[in-house]
């Protein structure tokens, strides 16, 4: 079942399809846009059992309540008006969340930030490394620690693609940290 389901895309590409009821074209005077409807909702967002349903008519739709239609655009609305609310709404869940399903929260952020903006990834990488290099540092030990074979591995592709100037050169920068670590200690 879990090969039939929709993907975002296909999703968003119903939310952006006339809907099946009225044939009203979206976006919305509101900015809305149309609703994926499951037909059969026991059989999950899958190939043939969704269809478009503008936010009017899908609050038609048996098993749903008049105010669907409005949620969306209100939503909308109140994070425009309201910022800060919202800022302190995230902050207010994220407190309430164990640190496991903090991390699963952010790492569903970060694959959606990767999908929408894989351009930035990288830059924003270096960005990090350049603002916290300690803590790039820190991860990276701990990675060491966890992981010697892989760390190990790593250094060898990389030793392998450096050249032999750009290899003592990188010798020399590790030996005098190392040296610079031991005399502040």
């Amino acid at each position: 079942m879990n090969a039939c389901r929709l993907t975002r895309r296909e999703k968003d590409a119903i939310r952006a399809m006339p809907c099946g009821k009225c044939g009203a074209i979206p976006p919305f005077a509101d900015g809305s846009r149309c609703h994926p409807h499951r037909i059969e909702p026991a059989l999950g967002y899958v190939a043939g059992n969704v269809v478009p349903r503008c936010p009017p008519c899908h609050s038609e739709e048996p098993g749903h309540k008049p105010w669907v239609k409005h949620a969306l655009a209100a939503g909308r609305r109140v994070h425009d008006l309201h910022p800060d609310l919202a800022r302190e709404n995230a902050r207010a869940l994220n407190t309430s969340l164990t640190p496991t399903e903090r991390s699963a929260s952010a790492r569903k952020a970060a694959r959606r930030m990767h999908e929408l903006h894989p351009d930035l990834a990288r830059a924003n990488g270096r960005r990090t490394h350049e603002l916290h290099p300690d803590l790039a540092r820190e991860s990276g030990r701990r990675s060491h620690e966890l992981h010697p074979d892989r760390a190990r591995e790593n250094a060898r592709a990389t030793n392998a693609r450096l050249t032999t100037a750009q290899r003592s050169a990188a010798t020399r920068k590790g030996w005098a940290a190392r040296r610079a670590r031991q005399e502040a200690a």
